[in-house]
């Protein structure tokens, strides 16, 4: 065990903010594929990886050991002289940093299960507030958009273009080839030269040419890497063409679990728990509370910020009333992943906008806070209500004391003059929306990568209830982030993370100008809503205050 610390000390570096930082060059590596949350093998594992495993069952579990032991005969074939493979390849030390092959899927599977345990023992013995993870192998879809390391879903490879050399960049390294694979039915090794050669015979090391954008290596050509999907590989190898190493075609022995001297694998980790870590707010004293509002109308303040994860862990502590924490586990209708089961009880968090509530775990909190409030000495207010607001209140709030304006910033545009989003919503590229008459809105929107879409904002889901910028009654987020409840039950305004431009409009009344008057005239109101019936990922509430008695 002792060993095993010292090869995985050092993988995951907590820190304050509560983000997950992983040190580079240490084993296993990892590097950040997705958030804070989901990671990917730096590498292909590699022979010493591997035998640790290898080591690890054969002090502890004989039976699997056998059944783990990668089939050395692979190396065997008409082809060439590979009987030194066969003997050394797997456990001599010349080839420890070159990717582990003739293991199946299965056995691929099982090294994921050992350490996911290894690392959890870990986690407890350098008291890592990590408390579940998921080692496995990455399904198809992971596989290529960790590939690409940040390029456009049409590229082919894990860089930019389709040429397998280097043409431009660092002088010394143009004309060199970027992967290690055939170009030919009879290249194996290549030509001499450094400049005509993919210096791979047969595999290479797994940090040999250059990572994608993410950091990760030889995700073409070196060897195929198993995939979750049954049979499946993804990357080619050094025993295959230029195209088979392409990121969009499938393996070229799909459907074939059997093991092979081109095939080994990689994994991938989420974070699936952590330690509640979030700290309360002290409201024992009032300024703290009155803080947090701004006057909008006379004798009426608006909550500056979205209620927090912070503010409501609060409530769910000085109240008693667990009955009305989040659901975190509703995430998982807006994303596979299991790290938001953590989002309202973790300090990574603790400044995001509270959702998966009820209209009645909110009015609650409204109570609460009445009533705490109304009780603290040294107030700036004698008595005060605070409360879910009607419609009107809160597009009052929203306009910032503008006039007839679509958005909290005013004007008609969702992006500023430098082309930054102002809000955090779902922006469509137009390049895949279709004028359509027969369909909603007059137009339809194409199949997209909306995770991509939604981050082109800033944020993928919420963002921290202080981003972006405040409107001119100096309120957050009166746009977009989480879409907030009013006092009529299902309704909310404002829209979400996950709402198209219109939907993070927000209404009130229609002025035109009177040139007769001179001035602006109200020519009616108009509301822009979302049917809310059910605690969700995108919706939150913001909290109200009217003085009652000074």
């Amino acid at each position: 065990m002792v060993r095993i610390f010292l090869l995985l000390s050092l993988l995951f570096v907590y820190q304050s903010k509560a983000q997950f930082h992983i040190k580079k060059n240490t084993i296993p590596n990892v590097v950040p594929v997705l958030g804070d949350f989901f990671y990917m093998a730096e590498t292909e594992v590699s022979n010493e990886h591997y035998r640790e495993f290898l080591l690890w069952l054969k002090k502890h579990d004989t039976t699997a050991y056998h059944q783990n032991m990668p089939d050395t005969q692979v190396w065997r074939g008409s082809l060439g002289y590979n009987e030194p493979f066969v003997v050394y390849y797997l456990n001599h030390p010349a080839y420890r940093d070159y990717p582990v092959v003739g293991v199946t899927q299965a056995q691929a599977t099982a090294f994921c299960q050992w350490l996911r345990e290894r690392l959890l023992e870990y986690f407890v013995y350098e008291h890592i507030p990590i408390t579940d993870i998921l080692v496995r192998l990455p399904n198809t879809k992971e596989w290529e958009k960790a590939a690409r390391g940040g390029l456009d879903a049409s590229a082919i490879y894990p860089w930019p273009g389709d040429d397998y050399r280097i043409t431009e960049g660092k002088k010394r390294d143009l004309g060199k080839i970027r992967y290690n694979g055939r170009r030919s039915d009879t290249d194996f090794g290549g030509f001499a030269g450094g400049f005509l050669n993919d210096a791979g015979f047969i595999t290479t090391p797994v940090y040999s040419y250059w990572p994608n954008g993410y950091g990760l290596y030889n995700m073409s050509g070196n060897v195929g890497e198993w995939v979750l999907e049954i049979g499946n590989t993804k990357g080619g190898s050094w025993l295959q063409s230029q195209y088979h190493c392409r990121i969009d075609v499938p393996g070229q022995y799909d459907g074939d679990t059997q093991a092979r001297s081109n095939v080994g694998f990689r994994y991938v980790i989420e974070i699936l728990r952590t330690q509640p870590n979030v700290e309360t707010i002290d409201v024992s004293k009032a300024k703290n509370i009155e803080k947090e509002f701004a006057a909008f109308d006379t004798g009426k303040y608006a909550g500056i910020y979205e209620v927090s994860n912070q503010w409501y862990q609060t409530f769910l502590q000085h109240s008693g009333l667990q009955k009305f924490a989040p659901n975190d586990s509703l995430w998982l209708l807006k994303d596979h992943y299991l790290f938001h089961s953590n989002y309202s009880k973790i300090k990574a968090f603790q400044h995001y906008p509270v959702v998966n509530i009820t209209h009645e775990s909110a009015e609650s909190y409204c109570k609460w806070l009445t009533d705490y409030y109304n009780n603290l000495p040294k107030r700036k207010f004698n008595k005060v209500q605070f409360y879910i607001p009607s419609t009107i209140e809160w597009e009052k709030a929203a306009h910032g004391n503008r006039i007839g304006n679509r958005f909290p910033w005013g004007g008609p545009y969702s992006v500023n003059s430098r082309g930054c989003y102002l809000a955090n919503f779902h922006p469509i590229p137009l390049a895949y929306v279709v004028p359509d008459t027969n369909a909603l809105y007059n137009r339809r929107v194409l199949p997209h990568d909306s995770f991509k879409s939604r981050a082109a904002d800033g944020a993928v889901f919420t963002a921290p209830i202080d981003s972006y910028f405040p409107n001119d009654f100096g309120l957050y987020n009166m746009s977009g982030n989480a879409a907030e409840m009013v006092d009529t039950l299902g309704v909310s305004l404002g829209g979400s993370w996950d709402s198209e431009e219109y939907w993070i409009e927000i209404g009130g009344d229609n002025y035109v100008y009177s040139i007769e008057q001179n001035k602006y005239i109200k020519s009616g109101h108009y509301s822009v809503f979302e049917k809310q019936t059910r605690p969700n990922p995108t919706l939150g509430f913001r909290v109200f205050m009217r003085v009652i008695k000074e």
